[in-house]
């Protein structure tokens, strides 16, 4: 991999960087185990509301959706919870994709994807540290600005309170908001400064508000083209797939007509309800079913031989969304982390290239300690 330009370019480089074996393979494994974590809370979420498994098996199967509020608090707390859960289990991922990123732009093109994945693991509760951190300061400043409105309510007293706290209320509610936005901010570059630096989760929420504070301008420049250059890659990424999916089945359907119709609509019933046309709108705004004639309705139900073929084009599908998935984390933590590595030299004079961690020596020294043996 080229050396750091530290230019906007090493940003746009990120779908370039993300397109590595060894990336994508290790966040895959974090992206099959986000989905469980989401499989499982999604079904707790539905038997917290009363539902029985037979009724959530025959609406949602394995990807169940949202309860909604009408199903009480408990089981929408529970999705939610499953979801966050999932996006700090992809963080882990994202976390070895950055190690590797890190890795190679230090000239170590041979450190595999199986020991990103054990550093990540080892380092995950430091990068998943990073946004809970930051996320409590930021409900505990919430508590406080409440307490003051308590406060306000106090007869007679209560307004003068209200106005002696004003100033004060107004300055934690800023830095509530700056807190807040530190923890988005840290889904993002948390796995960048965890796979580079291995540092704690105290030192990353520091350098994610330091980035905020003493390079705001490059940090939001970095990281926009970052996400504009994944999300560039994933639609023509995402295109080609399409387009290999119409052209197989539209052969297929050459020969088998009507049964490949019935075998994806029998693969549509474990995904999401009109997935397939989601999929092709959210690349193609404006396409409607008319466009995929290989997902038409049909009538009638499946054989139990279109209904295990169906399964397996679902399963098919699926692993195909998840490397897709994997792809776009593994760019976005790459750019992320060749941006990161610029703003730090920038905001603090150090070049994390030359910089030997204690994470680095101590892999240095099971090596050697492996080769005495």
């Amino acid at each position: 991999m080229k050396g750091l330009t530290c230019s906007i370019r090493d940003a746009w480089r990120a779908p370039r960087m993300g397109l590595s074996g060894k990336k994508i393979g290790a966040v895959l494994r974090s992206v099959i185990a986000a989905y469980l974590v989401y499989l499982v809370m999604g079904w707790l979420s539905f038997l917290a509301a009363g539902l029985g498994p037979g009724v959530i098996w025959a609406n949602y199967r394995i990807f169940p959706l949202s309860p909604g509020a009408a199903f009480g608090a408990l089981p929408l707390f529970l999705f939610n919870a499953g979801r966050a859960g999932a996006v700090l289990v992809l963080m882990i991922g994202a976390t070895a994709a950055a190690k590797i990123t890190y890795r190679e732009l230090k000239g170590d093109d041979f450190y595999g994807g199986s020991d990103a994945w054990k550093y990540a693991l080892e380092k995950g509760r430091s990068v998943i540290g990073v946004p809970m951190l930051l996320a409590v300061l930021f409900l505990l400043l919430l508590l406080l600005l409440y307490l003051l409105a308590l406060m306000v309510r106090i007869p007679t007293a209560g307004p003068i309170l209200g106005g002696l706290l004003a100033l004060p209320a107004v300055m934690m509610a800023l830095l509530g908001v700056w807190l807040g936005l530190g923890a988005l901010i840290a889904l993002l570059y948390a796995p960048a400064v965890g796979g580079t630096t291995g540092e704690d989760a105290l030192e990353g929420a520091i350098q994610v508000l330091s980035m905020m504070w003493e390079a705001p301008w490059k940090s939001a420049l970095y990281t926009a083209a970052v996400v504009a250059a994944t999300l560039l890659a994933g639609w023509l990424m995402g295109l080609l797939l399409l387009a290999a999916l119409l052209l197989g089945g539209t052969l297929w359907m050459g020969a088998a007509g009507v049964g490949f119709r019935t075998l994806a609509a029998a693969a549509e019933s474990w995904l999401p309800q009109g997935s397939p046309a989601k999929f092709a709108q959210m690349l193609l705004p404006g396409t409607t079913g008319e466009a995929l004639p290989l997902f038409a309705p049909v009538s009638g139900s499946a054989d139990l031989a279109a209904q295990v073929g169906g399964f397996l084009l679902a399963l098919t599908l699926m692993i195909l969304a998840a490397v897709l998935l994997a792809y776009l984390l593994a760019s976005l933590a790459s750019g992320l982390t060749a941006s990161y590595l610029v703003i730090r030299r920038e905001k603090d004079g150090e070049d994390l290239l030359v910089w030997s961690d204690e994470v680095d020596e101590l892999e240095e020294r099971m090596d050697a300690g492996r080769g005495l043996d």
